[in-house]
């Protein structure tokens, strides 16, 4: 469905589509109703060019926020080709379209920075070669990235990750080079849907998982639908099989699977794949980083604290066993290490040391 009264309703497809998701934008940006929020919702889910139009925009919006904001350094009074006359995001696509407006009045000082922050958005942009899309995507530590793929399906990066995209008009894969991402695949029969990390393949159609690669396994982690996961070199299933006579396995929605990748790619007789059902808590613990936040029910330190150098620059170092085996529970910000840091000094007895980009934990003696 389209926002209501919406004042375009004519051009192409791609046309009204990209008006809608600028006209959602704007009423986003002034806050929405619950009902509002429903709609918005089933307008997105109702076809995979909703989503990635919507995706796009708001990402093109969040770029050129800071614009809007700035002024050079020792002016005292505003700079009129600085000024809008009206709120920059107002709750019509007009406001959206006098982004691209009034860049183009901004004064030769903002034109390094305009520069930068508009080739980022390019960056973003898919871009098609014939009828090939070839791009490389990746986030830095603490990076967290969302982008949307010309046939509709949309990544979200995690932190320190990257990925291959190679589509043609015949298939879509997506290599996994490190880190994590969720994957929300639009339908398309016609081209399978594939991701490949260190010798595990997923296949799927028109769903939504994530995939975590680490060091020793593979997290796969469906959210919607269904998926394979086949051992790309030999091309058979790593799930286990109930009986010879059974269609390939396949794991559904709330399903984890856990694949050793060393057994893998030794081929070792009696692979053990570990699967397991995810109650919806632990679900939404999984993928809270999409949130940026970090949720823990009761967990060891030293499995926090390893979520949390994952994130952040600035290290946090255990210095004895006794303050690696504290168990803590509790929602963070990706970032805010210095927060866990004082609820440990404050309530757990750990004194911390602080080194440039280290802090160093250990019990009190």
């Amino acid at each position: 469905m389209r926002p209501r009264n919406s004042p375009f309703d004519r051009g192409s497809d791609k046309d009204r589509i990209d008006e809608a998701a600028a006209e959602w934008i704007g009423r986003c940006d002034g806050g929405l109703t619950e009902v509002e929020r429903d709609e918005l919702k089933a307008w997105r889910a109702a076809d995979p060019r909703h989503e990635a139009a919507f995706a796009r925009l708001e990402l093109a919006s969040a770029l050129f926020e800071p614009v809007y904001a700035f002024r050079p350094e020792g002016r005292t009074r505003p700079d009129p080709n600085l000024s809008l006359s009206s709120p920059p995001r107002q709750h019509h696509p007009e406001a959206v379209r006098s982004l691209f407006w009034h860049w183009a009045k901004l004064p030769a000082v903002c034109g390094v920075a305009a520069a930068l922050m508009l080739g980022l958005f390019l960056f973003w942009e898919p871009r098609v070669e014939g009828d090939r899309f070839v791009q490389r995507v990746a986030t830095d530590v603490g990076g967290l990235q969302r982008v949307a793929l010309p046939d509709g399906s949309v990544l979200e990066l995690n932190t320190a990750s990257a990925v291959d995209v190679n589509f043609d008009p015949k298939n879509r894969h997506i290599t996994l080079v490190r880190g994590e991402v969720h994957f929300s695949v639009a339908k398309d029969p016609t081209r399978p849907f594939v991701v490949s990390a260190r010798g595990v393949r997923v296949s799927a159609v028109g769903t939504a998982f994530n995939v975590r690669l680490r060091s020793d396994d593979i997290d796969v982690l469906v959210t919607e639908g269904r998926i394979r996961l086949d051992d790309a070199q030999r091309g058979r299933s790593v799930l286990p099989v109930p009986s010879a006579d059974q269609e390939p396995p396949v794991l559904s929605a709330g399903h984890r699977a856990v694949v050793p990748v060393a057994a893998l790619e030794a081929n070792e007789p009696g692979l053990t794949v570990h699967v397991e059902v995810v109650p919806e808590l632990e679900m939404t613990r999984l993928l809270a980083w999409q949130a940026k936040r970090l949720e823990f029910a009761p967990t060891s330190l030293r499995e926090i604290v390893d979520e949390f150098n994952r994130y952040n620059t600035h290290q946090l170092v255990l210095a004895d066993t006794d303050v690696a085996a504290i168990n803590v529970g509790g929602s963070f910000a990706v970032g805010d290490y210095d927060m866990l840091v004082r609820l440990l000094e404050v309530s757990f007895g750990v004194a911390a040391e602080r080194h440039g980009d280290r802090t160093v934990l250990r019990m009190k003696r």
